[in-house]
């Protein structure tokens, strides 16, 4: 459709143009705070970022495009990747951009094919191997990271890819003994959750560079609330980019293992239907929206309080008392 090509084209080029300002502010501002560094290196190539969001977004301007489409979208994701992830990732890891690349084309290598087939199963094999070769590589070397400075995500990533090593090596057996049609299931399962994990932790790291960034702007210091607790409306924006990052992966994954429907819809069922003990019955959907309007209400209620007591009730006038009643 010419018309959301051409939505999609404009959204492009305003998120470059943004990035691209973004950027020449925090190079600025990193010249007299140098903790800004990393996040300059995050923004150092906008074009290929705001590649990486459009594109990731793709399903929104293209929600029935053919299969064609979206691997024009894979590779045009994969040369971008290959741009600005080398300038994320640690010395150590650098090298991991250029495996992905080499996995990628196995993958594509592989579709290739018919499934089934003798040339089939030797570029399935080669792509398990390789795959699961790439993936200890990345789990020693994550490992050695981890063990310098611990934190949860170091953990996480280490039990990732000790997961990926795993599932290479299953499928790699199972196309040895004649189960192709498992091994092909868990290799493309396995490898859409890596891609997904990629592209979801780039998109998280630009986006937590842009509020950084953003958050510095004369608009932003115009706001009592950003100027006096800077920390707190940070952590908090980026609490919540990561817990968005997680429900994307999660979804990819799904996706990725071709269970994502039966997921919703045993999830719906599970939801709907009806606990009975003895007289007294309950749906846990209705126990679910009362716990989740009762958490949304009291958080609400602090933001409410938070944004009165810092932004707006020190520039009204009040007689004394009035703001404690407020």
């Amino acid at each position: 459709n010419a018309g959301r090509l051409v939505r999609q084209s404009i959204f492009l080029v305003l998120l470059a143009v943004a990035m691209l300002v973004l950027r020449r502010r925090a190079v600025l501002w990193a010249q007299q705070d140098r903790s800004l560094q990393a996040t300059v290196a995050i923004l150092d190539r906008p074009f290929a970022a705001a590649f990486i969001v459009t594109l990731l977004l793709s399903e929104l301007f293209h929600p029935e495009a053919p299969r064609a489409w979206g691997d024009f979208v894979g590779l045009i994701l994969l040369l971008a990747l290959l741009r600005i992830l080398p300038g994320m990732l640690p010395d150590s890891l650098r090298s991991g951009a250029y495996l992905l690349a080499l996995v990628y084309f196995l993958d594509k290598l592989t579709d290739l094919a018919p499934d089934g087939n003798m040339v089939n199963r030797l570029a399935l094999l080669a792509l398990t191997v390789v795959g699961g070769l790439s993936a200890y590589w990345f789990y020693a070397r994550v490992r050695e990271i981890r063990d310098q400075a611990r934190s949860l995500w170091m953990s996480a990533a280490v039990l990732f890819a000790g997961l990926c090593v795993l599932s290479f090596a299953v499928a790699t057996i199972g196309n040895l003994i004649g189960a192709v049609g498992f091994a092909i299931l868990k290799t493309e399962g396995i490898l859409r959750s890596i891609y997904a994990a990629i592209l979801v932790w780039v998109a998280a790291n630009l986006l937590q560079a842009v509020v950084r960034v953003a958050l510095l702007t004369e608009t932003a210091r115009g706001l009592a609330v950003v100027r006096l607790h800077a920390d707190t409306v940070r952590s908090s924006f980026f609490g919540l980019i990561r817990f968005l990052a997680i429900i994307a992966w999660l979804v990819m994954t799904f996706q990725g293992y071709h269970i994502y429907d039966e997921a919703v819809e045993g999830t719906k069922r599970l939801l709907e239907s009806t606990i009975s003990i003895g007289d007294f019955s309950v749906v846990p959907a209705d126990i679910l929206i009362f716990i989740v309007v009762v958490w949304l209400t009291f958080k609400i209620s602090q933001l409410l309080r938070f944004v009165l007591e810092t932004d707006v009730i020190p520039k009204m006038d009040l007689p004394r008392g009035v703001p404690g009643a407020v």
